[in-house]
């Protein structure tokens, strides 16, 4: 991600902001099985409506 130089109306906060989470996920997944420290939950449904 280059941010406003990529062309693609990409901001230098946009940029910033997917190089630190994608630090942070790299990170995390370097040091050790991801899950131990980050287990999954179920949450589906906080992003989505239930359907009718």
């Amino acid at each position: 991600m280059r941010g406003p130089a990529c062309g693609h109306g990409i901001t230098e906060e946009g940029r910033r902001f997917v190089t630190r989470v994608t630090e942070t996920l790299v990170r995390a997944m370097a040091a050790g099985p991801l899950a131990l420290a980050h287990p999954a939950r179920p949450n589906y449904r906080t992003f989505v409506q239930a359907a009718p």
